[in-house]
């Protein structure tokens, strides 16, 4: 079983948008979304259209949603889920459908 920082180790040091997003298996435009959610930890801005990702912080960051082996979710306890309908984790929720609006009503 390879370790976060092996995954990270053919990486450079600062991670572009398109390093991370690759790295993710997102697009750039997911990431930057999920950056603005705060599902990812932030980028520091080198200028005002250059942004780069520490290795280490997103090895850390990486470490910080492992499981601990067991098949529940890795998601902070906090299940508050933004206005976009993500959850803490970035993924879409699923919204109970009204009783109004259920087959056969």
């Amino acid at each position: 079983m390879s370790t976060i920082d092996d995954l990270l180790a053919d990486l450079p040091a600062m991670l572009t948008v398109k390093d991370l997003a690759g790295f993710l298996q997102v697009g750039e435009s997911t990431l930057w979304r999920m950056e603005s959610s705060g599902a990812i930890p932030r980028g520091q801005r080198i200028t005002e259209r250059c942004c780069r990702w520490p290795r280490s912080v997103i090895a850390a960051w990486l470490a910080s949603k492992q499981c601990a082996g067991d098949s529940q979710s890795c998601a902070p306890e906090d299940r508050t889920v933004p206005s976009d309908g993500h959850g803490a984790d970035g993924r879409l929720e699923a919204t109970p459908i009204p009783e109004s609006r259920e087959a056969g009503a």
